[in-house]
């Protein structure tokens, strides 16, 4: 038996049996294409909805790795992730990882992470309690891009130009109430009569990034990109949402960063929010599931990385499915889970 036979590709849908999104968050990836591409390098791919996983199974195959779907409903993106950390923890390999699932639409486990990576993005500041963030803010420098913790596109994101607009929002943002421990009765019985304010909920605040006029949009996988510029709002320093977007050529250094933003992350595709001055580039925002494709999907070129480490541009659009196969099969070479050689699946059923 080759070690192919011994790897099994889960392909884990949500409650409509898809893996989105591709434009609209109710589509999805073409999984019959994308489980063709992963079968004819000698994987064995299921689909699976998430509802019908089962773990006592998981112990037949000696490795298992799982596509997933997310959400961007938060409750039901809360069950798709208890689903999928039980299965990390259970030994089965997620592509991408845990992590990127935790940092999908959470702004606040974005900025952490890209903290701790060292890249050059926007320094964060996190909040979970409102008398820390009101603590910030009297020595903060303004302006500042406040952000809640989740939202897609700019939805919970705004510009605060000085103390008084950032407590407001921060006053928006803090929706529990937090009783000091040790009261007194009296004070006990006065907050039953009159609740305090709202003090504890979670927010980022986050230095802006000066005289970016728009930011580019890059979709990538592995050595294959594609990606838009897009303006910024009018009178606004936005440009997710905008509407005005432009597919003209990317900078290499544009792409060169994107690559090295995978790397560094350890996604296999992802989803970039990149500002480029002309000089440097700054990592905005990044997702690794559930981003939209309109970049691929309605892109006239896109660019492959040759072995010399030039981008090379091509007419046409991005085959997605067939990219995310590629960069799953390589994957699982390089760490040997499959074979370099050896008969795929289907030519094993023929036989």
């Amino acid at each position: 038996m080759v070690l192919a036979e011994r790897t099994l590709i889960l392909l884990v849908t949500d409650f409509r049996g898809l893996i989105p999104q591709r434009i609209l968050a109710w589509d999805g990836y073409d999984l019959d294409l994308l489980r063709d591409g992963l079968e004819s390098a000698g994987l064995d791919t299921r689909v699976v909805g998430a509802h019908e996983l089962d773990l006592a199974l998981l112990p037949r195959w000696q490795h298992v790795a799982a596509v997933y779907a997310s959400s961007q409903e938060p409750r039901y993106k809360q069950y798709l992730q208890d689903i999928m950390a039980n299965l990390h923890f259970s030994g089965v390999r997620l592509i991408p990882g845990l992590d990127v699932l935790m940092a999908h639409e959470d702004k606040v486990f974005q900025a952490l992470r890209l903290a701790s990576a060292g890249f050059n993005s926007p320094r964060g500041f996190a909040f979970g309690n409102k008398q820390q963030a009101y603590e910030f803010l009297q020595s903060a420098q303004f302006p500042l891009v406040a952000k809640s913790a989740d939202g897609f596109g700019s939805k919970g994101v705004c510009l605060v130009r000085n103390r008084r607009e950032a407590q407001r929002f921060v006053d928006r943002h803090m929706f529990h109430r937090a009783l000091n421990r040790g009261r007194p009765l009296c004070l006990r019985i006065w907050q039953r009569v009159f609740p305090p304010r709202p003090s504890l909920g979670i927010l980022l605040f986050q230095e802006l990034v000066p005289g970016l006029l728009g930011d580019w949009k890059i979709l990538i996988w592995g050595d294959t990109a594609c990606g838009l510029y897009r303006k910024n709002r009018s009178n606004d320093f936005r440009a997710s949402g905008s509407g005005k977007f432009a597919f003209i050529d990317v900078p290499a250094q544009v792409l060169d960063f994107a690559r090295g933003v995978l790397g560094t992350l350890g996604m296999p595709w992802g989803s970039l929010d990149i500002g480029y001055d002309g000089t440097q580039c700054h990592l905005l925002e990044y997702q690794g599931v559930h981003f939209g494709l309109i970049t691929a999907d309605r892109g006239v070129f896109y660019y492959v990385r040759g072995a010399d480490g030039v981008w090379q541009k091509r007419m046409g659009r991005v085959q997605v499915e067939k990219e995310m196969a590629n960069v799953i099969v390589a994957s699982l070479r390089t760490c040997g889970w499959l074979e370099e050689q050896g008969s795929t699946k289907r030519e094993r059923e023929r036989q």
